[in-house]
């Protein structure tokens, strides 16, 4: 929900598991997934309703860090105050809870944030999972947040070598023992931007089943997914000075939908699959994740992932793939040739990998 410019994670909020007055389990989700746009305000949205939850319930959440270096450098800290930092807002209920908070002694740790000297946030490192109950000093969590999960060209994630997924559950675990209820009431909260369509979340979790390119809101499985779009701030940057350059810009088109239009930059556009005639072949490119094929076309050029063949201009996309067939000359005018005709709009592709591993190799992705 955006308002008065602000983002509120309300609709996913009310579906999450949480424990009634009662004792009983209610909502209807595990897992939450809010992504969108770049500067949309994810973080500061679910700070002020993990905030609301400590002042009213008494609930606590643990925060991810990536690794334990970050998280000794004051991550926690950090993502806290890009909300508590805020002098004012032109939202009513932010500015109450910010002047709650301002009545609040707010101290901070590398093992997390503490109001009144009572635990409100554990931070803890996926990198040294097993060490979460050194950090979780309370049983009240309900949520745990791993914010800026995603980065960009992240199709898988792994941490000193393992699944970052398995981590996850690990410290699942961890925050679950010693009450019986945790496995019904304790949901994982994913925030990202919006990058690629593959990514490691959505193949884990099995998105991809149930949530297409175009969903903005969709709950199943256990597993509640908003595409956050703000435009109040996405146009302030797609409108500046700086975002009208960017959009006359190759790459910064590129980016500018990626980060403020809620775009994919793996999307299914322009994928359409051929019979592929070899006698077509222009240029035979070795890059990221094997060979591409560049085929000419009756619309402009057609890209594929191919198998190693002897047809086509060889071309390394850089110094670490040459050898004997495959030269480095002319690779810098190739792919601006390959960018040009994608910014036109006159690129197509055999099928989703082709497309990712070609925006990868013109370094769009």
């Amino acid at each position: 929900m955006i308002r008065n410019g602000y983002y509120f994670p309300q609709e996913i909020w009310d579906k999450l598991v949480y424990e009634d007055e009662n004792g009983d389990i209610q909502g209807e989700a595990t897992i939450g997934i809010s992504m969108g746009t770049r500067s949309g305000g994810k973080t500061c949205g679910f700070i002020q309703y993990l905030l609301r939850d400590f002042f009213d319930y008494g609930n606590c959440f643990v925060l991810i860090a990536r690794d334990e270096d970050r998280r000794k450098h004051g991550y926690a800290k950090k993502w806290f105050r890009k909300f508590a930092d805020i002098e004012s807002s032109n939202d009513e209920e932010t500015n109450r809870i910010l002047e709650e908070l301002r009545n609040h002694e707010i101290k901070y740790d590398n093992d997390g944030i503490y109001i009144d000297n009572e635990q409100f946030c554990a931070c803890v490192a996926l990198s040294t999972s097993a060490k979460a109950k050194d950090v979780v000093k309370t049983n009240n969590i309900t949520k745990i947040i791993y914010d800026e999960c995603v980065q960009k060209g992240e199709t898988y994630q792994m941490i000193l070598g393992q699944n970052a997924m398995e981590r996850l559950w690990d410290i699942l675990v961890t925050v679950a023992r010693g009450d019986e209820n945790a496995w019904e009431k304790v949901s994982i909260v994913f925030i990202f931007n919006v990058s690629e369509f593959e990514n490691w979340v959505f193949d884990d979790l099995n998105i991809r089943e149930f949530f297409d390119e175009k969903t903005k809101f969709t709950c199943q499985h256990e597993i509640v997914i908003e595409k956050v779009s703000n435009e109040i701030q996405n146009n302030k940057v797609i409108n500046s000075r700086m975002g009208k350059v960017m959009a006359r810009s190759k790459s910064g088109k590129a980016y500018l939908e990626r980060n403020f239009k809620n775009e994919y930059s793996d999307d299914s556009k322009f994928i359409k699959k051929i019979g592929l005639d070899f006698k077509n072949i222009v240029y035979n490119i070795k890059g990221f994740h094997g060979f591409m094929g560049i085929f000419k076309t009756q619309d402009g050029l057609h890209a594929s992932w191919i198998l190693e063949d002897d047809r086509g201009k060889k071309v390394a996309l850089d110094a670490s793939y040459i050898d004997e067939e495959y030269t480095i000359k002319d690779s810098y005018q190739i792919l601006e040739i390959l960018r040009r005709k994608y910014g036109e709009g006159k690129m197509t592709f055999q099928d989703q990998r082709s497309k990712n591993n070609f925006l990868k190799n013109i370094g769009y992705s």
